[in-house]
């Protein structure tokens, strides 16, 4: 693509590793045992919450537990739950449990009823002693804690799927479902968010993914660290400004499927304005160029 070469040309796309070190993009958690290390799950659902617990209740068993929140932390787990907002919060909680630790009566429960169940059989395998602190010490390794979310893998027709990157508001934790930018300014978070959901982006993912199915498509932790970004560093403060002002106004819109963006007029704006302002964070003003992304796109989509 022209727009690749010149911005390479000019420095103003630049490799992720450049601006950033390999620390900055991670996978997220491994996890074994959905119904067990998630909550709510195929056998709890969460019947109340305070500061301090969670309350949980057993349809089977018809019993109520409560989950101290210094055992559950935030987690982003199904990334086509999340697929037509731009900023999501988690709805789920992952349980992360020190490894020497006196349980409480209600944990107690909770790990026996996941064993009883065969509900934790895969992490007892897969971790024996101390298997339900996997994910605790994951955790404490990783500090997989970020705020852009790209998922691991999508639909190449983009069919049910409005955007790409999710942001969080605050730090948070995702599965390995995702990749996760660990990037503290937070102006540089909106403006890497707005860069992978743009359509130029979206036009070097599509011809450039990797394809592991007739239907799927994805991007490596490599892709990703060594792939282009605008050098965010080099952006006209002006430009900046009207880049956080547009994140800012789309952030709580549901987007329909991507094909359908260029069809609705409310969303084929909002796609022209931000591939518009990344454009000419590029450096290019052409609209001829921004039409034939769109051409792209388009066949790709079908």
């Amino acid at each position: 693509m022209k727009i690749i070469n010149y911005g390479k040309e000019q420095g103003i796309l630049i490799e992720f590793n450049n601006l950033f070190k390999k620390e900055n993009i991670i996978r997220g958690i491994e996890m074994y045992g959905t119904d067990f290390f998630f909550i709510p799950n195929k056998f709890w659902t969460i019947k109340n919450e305070t500061n301090e617990y969670i309350e949980v209740y057993n349809n089977t068993t018809q019993k109520t537990l409560r989950i101290k929140r210094e055992f559950l932390t935030k987690v982003l787990r199904k990334p086509n739950i999340f697929a037509n907002r731009i900023v999501v919060k988690p709805s789920s909680y992952a349980l992360s449990i020190p490894e020497d630790l006196d349980f409480d009566y209600d944990l107690k429960e909770y790990i026996n009823y996941g064993v009883k169940s065969g509900t934790a059989k895969f992490s007892i395998k897969a971790w024996r002693e101390k298997w339900y602190s996997h994910i605790y010490k994951q955790i404490q390794k990783k500090q997989p804690y970020g705020n852009i979310f790209l998922p691991d893998k999508v639909d190449s027709a983009f069919k049910h799927r409005g955007v790409f990157a999710n942001y969080t508001e605050k730090d948070t934790i995702a599965t390995k479902n995702f990749y996760i930018l660990k990037i503290k300014d937070k102006e540089a978070q909106k403006l890497l968010t707005l860069w992978f959901n743009s359509t130029i982006f979206l036009s070097i993912f599509v011809s450039m993914g990797k394809k592991i199915s007739d239907r799927f498509i994805r991007f490596l932790g490599q892709d990703y660290l060594y792939g282009l970004i605008p050098n965010i560093n080099n952006i006209d403060n002006d430009l900046k400004t009207d880049m956080i002002n547009l994140f800012d106004s789309i952030k709580d819109k549901k987007f329909p499927p991507l094909k359908h963006q260029f069809e609705i007029d409310e969303f084929s704006k909002i796609r022209y304005t931000l591939d518009s302002l990344i454009l000419e964070a590029i450096g290019i003003d052409d609209i001829e160029i921004q039409n034939n992304i769109y051409r792209y796109i388009k066949k790709k989509l079908i």
